[in-house]
């Protein structure tokens, strides 16, 4: 039997019940419910900052919020929906929660989940859980620490696959500065629960590069430059066009600032590179599409003409060390490129001159685990708690 809130001003927790009677979920049925109404405006920033609590929906999601410890709020289920096996130990452990008034569950109808999911088909169970700590000093430290450093992630669901490359490779922890919050729901969703393992971090740049050198942590930041290969099938080579001026791009492991390097700079001065064929068959620089004249290509084995900017297989991501990434529109921010000890990139061989952020940053993180497994496999921390 459960019974029906008439009276919205009940606190979630502290109803009376009396002795040696079972405690039974609280049935909403009405739409209108304020409990409902407030749940839906944690779909914004602002209110959730304000209650400083967010919303876990999903089957994986519910179980490694309660696997972590985490104790919810307030538990919301809807008994038609919630019918997936795996879900069935978490709606123990609600059961167990709220009999020892260590949460609050609540029964809620299939129109009112409609309202208060964030998505669909998402498996019955909504859990109201209180913000974690994300303090830098929080973050754990042991012998050769592996960070990641994203700075004003613009797209919850990049942020979100982010923990969960950090989780499949090892790394100690994520550090997030500015841009989308952690506890927004659909970066719990796109991190399918792993945040809730994964040690996170919210800081301000400045602060997070103060934590970084006072605990040794080389800083390497991935750019464009360098980044696009433009290859001559005639002539059988490849000629790296960097983008030296450009704005920086998605991925980041921190190393000096490059000078802005102008086209001379760019030739080898004592090699005449091989002549290319002009689209009028003429030798001399190549022409693109749209009429420009490019220079003939360099020797693949020429090396990057700014030598501070490494291809991201040829720096070492063994030692202690930090990924810092910056946003896909805006890339990293000065204070970022002039403390970085490394700036490295990814070789861009077709048309797209960057890859999505999270892309890019499986392609680093996954060389980390590549050089930290080969070179020091003792040492490669293997998460096994998700």
């Amino acid at each position: 039997m459960t019974t029906e809130i008439l009276d919205n001003t009940i606190p979630a927790t502290g109803r009376r019940r009396r002795s040696g009677v079972k405690r039974m979920p609280v049935a909403i049925t009405s739409p209108q419910n304020q409990r409902v109404k407030d749940l839906i405006k944690l779909e914004k920033r602002a209110a959730r900052e304000l209650r400083r609590v967010t919303l876990v929906e999903g089957v994986r999601e519910v179980s490694r919020a309660l696997d972590a410890g985490i104790t919810p709020v307030e538990a919301y289920v809807c008994p038609e929906l919630a019918t997936d096996p795996e879900l069935q130990p978490a709606l123990r452990k609600l059961e167990e929660l709220d009999a020892t008034r260590r949460t609050t569950l609540y029964t809620i109808t299939p129109e009112i989940y409609a309202k208060i999911a964030v998505r669909e088909e998402s498996g019955g169970v909504i859990l109201v859980i209180r913000y974690r700590s994300t303090a830098l000093d929080h973050l754990p430290l042991r012998a050769s620490p592996l960070f990641i450093v994203v700075e004003n992630p613009e797209k919850p669901g990049n942020l979100g696959a982010i923990l969960r490359t950090a989780d499949a490779t090892g790394a100690d922890g994520v550090i997030v500065c500015g841009g989308t919050d952690v506890h927004n729901p659909n970066v719990i969703r796109a991190s399918l629960g792993t945040v809730f393992t994964m040690p996170v971090a919210e800081a301000y740049t400045d602060d997070a590069i103060r934590w970084l050198r006072a605990h040794d942590l080389r800083i390497i930041a991935a750019t464009p430059e360098g980044a696009k290969v433009y290859v001559s099938h005639e002539a059988g080579h490849e000629r790296q066009l960097e983008a030296i001026n450009a704005a920086v791009a998605t991925a980041a492991v921190t190393g000096p600032t490059a000078e802005p390097v102008t086209e001379p700079e760019r030739r080898a001065p004592e090699a005449t590179p091989p002549a290319a064929e002009t689209a009028s068959g003429s030798t001399g620089g190549s022409t693109g599409d749209t009429g420009a004249v490019l220079p003939p290509p360099m020797p693949a084995t020429y090396p990057n003409p700014d030598r501070r900017v490494k291809v991201y297989t040829s720096v070492d991501l063994h030692s202690p060390c930090a990924i810092v990434l910056g946003s896909e529109a805006d890339g990293l921010t000065e204070p970022w490129l002039e403390a970085a000890d490394d700036r490295v990139y990814i070789p861009m061989r077709g048309q797209a001159d960057s890859l999505n952020l999270s892309a890019s940053t499986a392609v680093i993180l996954y060389e980390a685990l590549r050089q930290r497994e080969v070179e020091a496999p003792n040492k490669v921390r293997r998460n096994t708690s998700s």
